[in-house]
Order: structure tokens, then C-alpha cells, then sequence
């Protein structure tokens, strides 16, 4: 498992010799960009689908409603992404609702622990990466708590949540970790498998 190389380090080797070794690595950067790009659209379409999806649920049958809807939902619709985009698209987290959604393995963890680096550095401005492990490249990128409507399955039980709300959150996910966040937090990540070398 290895991190690709970052934009502008490989760039300024690559102009400073002219071999042909370094044109491949030239190549394998531009590839990069194409890479970060193709994983970044996919990312922000799934995060428009899930969030058009669960507004709506929410303003046609409250915010019960929505839990239900993403109980039944929330995974098809991400695989449908998949499908669509010729990808493999997964919502992840330490603290996961869906256990389908934990993070369980080597390269996800390390995912994680460079989010949370990167999240904490303020001077860096790109949040997103590609991870690669054998013959296959994934891209990361953050889930954050973006708006207050978040919290209402998501924030402090009793305040944020309601009774009700807790009470079917708990029914559809008994080993539920995902609540107790405050607005801008880090929630989970996109993990997107879009190559295969």
C-alpha cells in the first residue's frame, strides 16, 4: 500500500531531467490529476444524491421519516452510483451507523488517520487522496457535518436528537456510533475504487 506521489514534488522532478523514465513519471502524475478529478466528481455527485435524497425524505415525512430512508436507501443509492460511474463508491467511519460502513481494513484505517491530518492542518488545501494497494487505486476524501439539519440524526442525543428520532435510530441500527457530532466534524469518508492497475 503506498500513497501516489503529491502534484508538485513529482512535477518539479520531472522539469528539472529529461529521460524517459521521467516521462513516464510525468505521465503517472498527470495520470494522478485525472485520478483525484474523476474520484472528486464521483465523490460530490454521491454527496448531492444521498443529501438531495434524504432533504427530500425529510421535508415529505419529517425526520423519522428520513431514518427509515436511509435505512432502506442509503446504500442502493450509493451502489447505483457505483453502477453509474463504473466505480466501487462506499461511505466509511469509526463511528458507523450501517455496520456495512465500519472501517475494517488496513488501508482504510490509514485513510482515516491521514483525514484527520489533514483536516487538523489548516495550511493544506487539497483534503483528498489517492491510497493504491496491489493493482487497485482508491480515492478518499472527507465527510464532514455540513449543516445543522445533520444533527438531528447525527448530534447529541436529547438536544439535538429527539426522543423519537433516537428511539428508531435505535431501532434500525442497535450498534449504532454515529451520533454526538457537532456541525463541521468529521463524520466519515468516501472511499472510491476507480482503477485497477
Amino acid at each position: 500500500m503506498k500513497r501516489l506521489f503529491t502534484i508538485g514534488i513529482l512535477f518539479l522532478f520531472v522539469a528539472c531531467s529529461g529521460n524517459k523514465e521521467e516521462s513516464q513519471q510525468q505521465a503517472t502524475a498527470i495520470n494522478e490529476v485525472e485520478l483525484l478529478q474523476k474520484g472528486d466528481s464521483i465523490a460530490t455527485l454521491a454527496q448531492g444524491v444521498l443529501m438531495q435524497n434524504v432533504s427530500s425524505a425529510i421535508q415529505q415525512h419529517g425526520v423519522i421519516g428520513a431514518i427509515e430512508f436511509c435505512n432502506l436507501n442509503a446504500i442502493p443509492l450509493t451502489d447505483s452510483i457505483s453502477q453509474l460511474t463504473l466505480s466501487t463508491v462506499q461511505r466509511l467511519s469509526d463511528k458507523n451507523r450501517n455496520p456495512n460502513n465500519e472501517i475494517n481494513t488496513t488501508i482504510d484505517q490509514k485513510a482515516w488517520s491521514e483525514l484527520k491530518m489533514l483536516l487538523s492542518d489548516s495550511t493544506i488545501a487539497d483534503k483528498h487522496f489517492l491510497l493504491q494497494e496491489n493493482n487497485q487505486v482508491f480515492y478518499y476524501k472527507p465527510i464532514q457535518i455540513g449543516m445543522p439539519t445533520c444533527l438531528k440524526c447525527h448530534g447529541a442525543k436529547g438536544t439535538d436528537i429527539s426522543d423519537d428520532a433516537l428511539s428508531i435510530i435505535q431501532t434500525n441500527y442497535p450498534n449504532d456510533k454515529a451520533t454526538d457530532y457537532q456541525l463541521g466534524q468529521l463524520r466519515g469518508m468516501w472511499k472510491i475504487k476507480i482503477k485497477e492497475i
